[in-house]
């Protein structure tokens, strides 16, 4: 974590553009559909850390098809969130996938392989990255999950790969 600081405060804060920002509540799911270098992945991240951000200590899930992708795309790429917000993590522990914030809560970065995983946790938030990809299992524990604060809501992030979850809502 104090390496991603570190590289973070040589870089120019980075904010998404309008059409990466999810519309004004209320909505339970937001869609952001997009090809590859559309901001789909800083979308995610900047809506993660604003309602870490408003809330403090909330509980937020991170589903992405593997847990690779969760840890490389969703944690710590270019735009992922403890690359452009470290400053609101005191600890990552990278094996579990686990971010504890400055307030009290976390942020779990896990794969869709497994949808046992999924079955228990919490959530005031999700986002799921390349939706398309995911395990339509973990889909399904993590939506039961979703239950915590007044207005529990997901961000989903991805390609139309097969648009067949999208076709769904």
């Amino acid at each position: 974590l104090q390496e991603m600081q570190e590289l973070s405060t040589n870089r120019p804060p980075v904010e998404a553009d309008e059409y990466q920002k999810p519309p004004p509540s209320p909505w339970d799911i937001w869609i952001f559909k997009g090809g590859r270098g559309s901001g789909k992945t800083l979308g995610g991240a900047e809506f993660v850390a604003k309602r870490l951000k408003e809330e403090g200590a909330i509980r937020i899930g991170v589903m992405a098809p593997t847990q690779e992708d969760a840890r490389l795309t969703c944690a710590e790429g270019e735009s992922g969130l403890l690359t452009l917000y470290p400053e609101l993590f005191t600890k990552y522990n990278r094996s579990q996938g686990l971010a504890w914030t400055k307030a009290g809560g976390y942020v779990r970065f896990l794969g869709s392989e497994k949808p046992a995983r999924w079955n228990g946790p919490q959530w005031n938030y999700l986002w799921v990255d390349e939706a398309e990809l995911c395990n339509p299992q973990s889909l399904e524990q993590a939506d039961f999950g979703l239950r915590l604060g007044k207005s529990p809501q997901q961000v989903w992030t991805t390609t139309p790969k097969g648009a067949r979850y999208v076709k769904m809502m």
